[in-house]
């Protein structure tokens, strides 16, 4: 078994207090005349009891930190791997992602219902959509983060949005969930926007009073 500082720690301090006890007890305690044998070595006793306890609690403390943080390093594992499995699933959408970025539905009345084969155009916006309801999934199950997904993966629904053929299809079709998506974006837009004008009226009040 490998020992770690933590655990040499764990196993040495209380040895070395051990020992002052006792050495302080048999070379000065033992000096009282008034004391008997028993009654030295009740004190001794009732002092490690102590001592127990205290190193217990304080293992058990240590046991518990080391517990929360074995688990906060599992979840952002796990984090990571699906954020890499969303990568995965994202990067077979890449067609529908270069027409709305840019590409031939980057105007205003141009989108899948207009292309020739409108129907399997509709369907690979259809399984684009779908990706995005399950990335809302992942948000409401606190699985994933809302913030970090937004500045992954914002743009990208902002392309959605800008389009009006597809945003015309999700109000005729309801789409809930992405449309629940859509609010916490706009929800942690709407947040960042009023943290900027705090700071910024923050700041222009420092530079008033400065003036001053």
């Amino acid at each position: 078994m490998n020992l770690n500082k933590h655990h040499v720690l764990i196993i040495v301090i209380p040895i070395v207090i051990l020992i002052v006890i006792f050495t302080y007890f048999f070379y000065f305690q033992l000096n009282i005349q008034d004391a008997t044998f028993w009654d030295k070595l009740s004190s001794i006793a009732t002092l490690a009891s102590f001592f127990a306890v205290a190193w217990t609690v304080y293992f058990a403390y240590r046991t518990i930190k080391e517990n929360s943080m074995e688990r906060e390093r599992s979840k952002r594992v796990n984090e990571a791997q699906i954020y890499l499995s969303l990568r995965d699933l994202f990067s077979k959408h890449e067609e529908i992602q270069k027409n709305l970025k840019g590409g031939k539905w980057n105007e205003r009345d141009k989108g899948p219902i207009t292309e020739s084969n409108s129907g399997e155009e509709l369907a690979k916006v259809d399984s684009y959509l779908r990706f995005f309801e399950y990335c809302y999934v992942l948000i409401e199950n606190k699985i994933i983060d809302q913030i970090r997904f937004k500045d992954m993966y914002g743009s990208y629904i902002d392309d959605i949005k800008r389009n009006y053929q597809i945003m015309q299809t999700i109000d005729e079709e309801g789409w809930p969930l992405f449309k629940n998506l859509l609010k916490i974006l706009d929800q942690i837009n709407e947040s960042t926007k009023s943290d900027s004008e705090k700071s910024h009226a923050t700041k222009q009040q420092t530079k008033d009073q400065v003036k001053k």
